[in-house]
């Protein structure tokens, strides 16, 4: 009965480290990355669209919600080492949606994807 007992809590701690090491740390930093390809796409195919502007917007503040309330620190740490700096994309993604002129377009975009690493 005793070797049940320690069984069971040993199974219950490493089940509940390893909920806690997926919901705090594996979920955001797959969140943050699909919203990474989401406005990489987005923005290699933006051309000057109202809908576009509207959904650049949206991508920029999630951006910057994803970066602000849901990566661990130490993810953020890394980013920033890496040269990938969020806060700053989510800046020029602002700036992209309300931009109408090409040689503008094309300045914000190589912005963005050397804020997003991809420059």
């Amino acid at each position: 009965m005793e070797r049940l007992i320690i069984a069971a809590t040993i199974s219950f701690g490493v089940g509940a480290f390893g909920y806690v090491l997926y919901r705090f740390f594996l979920v955001p930093i797959l969140h943050f990355r699909h919203l990474r390809k989401r406005i990489l796409s987005a923005v290699s195919a933006y051309s000057g669209k109202p809908e576009q502007q509207q959904d650049l917007r949206k991508l920029a503040a999630a951006l910057s919600d994803c970066h602000d309330l849901e990566l661990p620190v130490w993810y953020r740490l890394s980013l920033k080492k890496k040269g990938i700096l969020p806060l700053d994309a989510a800046a020029d993604l602002q700036t992209l949606a309300n931009t109408r002129q090409a040689d503008h377009i094309r300045k914000r975009t190589a912005a963005i994807l050397k804020a997003l690493g991809n420059g």
